[in-house]
């Protein structure tokens, strides 16, 4: 019994090291391989966002500022985040609007702008 508990002691130890490990041997990416992954993602983003109705429509929240997308698009924005983030790239602060409202317009999510009124002369 006292040798089975020290087994899964090693065990759990080797376990954490290796991930430890791991962690620490991550290549940190240069600037440059950063605006590549980063360049991915808005290639993901600049594909037409498909929807049958309003509810498909949603907004990413990476990179940038908000943009419209759809489930498929954010679930392939995600291993480039995580890419990103590992990496150990950050992301430059903008001033971005509020998270816009999307809404599916002829089968393609679109962001819903406000109309300017002007006064006519």
């Amino acid at each position: 019994m006292v040798r089975t508990h020290r087994l899964l002691a090693a065990s759990a130890l080797l376990s954490t090291l290796i991930v430890i490990g791991g962690a620490c041997g991550k290549k940190k990416l240069e600037p440059n391989e950063c605006n590549q992954v980063r360049g991915k993602a808005f290639a993901v983003l600049n594909e037409a966002a498909n929807c049958k109705s309003d509810k498909d429509c949603l907004a990413s929240n990476w990179p940038g500022c908000a943009h419209e997308a759809n489930q498929d698009m954010l679930d392939r924005l995600k291993p480039i985040k995580d890419e990103f983030e590992a990496g150990g790239c950050a992301e430059t602060k903008q001033d971005c609007p509020k998270t816009p409202d999307v809404f599916c317009n002829q089968y393609v999510c679109e962001k819903r702008t406000q109309a300017i009124r002007t006064e006519q002369p």
